[in-house]
């Protein structure tokens, strides 16, 4: 069969004009970010990402946010 992300909701496409905040969690460890964004039908989603490099993601993410 493969890897489907879409029958796991593992997908995801979140607009910058949706995201309402990108900021890094950390257990001293391992660094995380948690992306909070508005879904598509107007509901507040979150997703946790763990990925090499948090800072610049958030630094990223955040400068291409559009004003509100």
């Amino acid at each position: 069969l493969g890897f489907m992300p879409e029958i796991y909701d593992l997908d995801r496409t979140i607009p910058l004009d949706k995201l309402r905040t990108a900021s890094i969690l950390s257990d001293g460890r391992a660094k995380a970010v948690e992306v909070k964004y508005i879904t598509p039908s107007g509901d507040d989603g979150t997703v946790l990402l763990l990925i090499r490099n948090a800072e610049a993601f958030v630094r990223a993410a955040l400068a291409h946010k559009p004003l509100a």
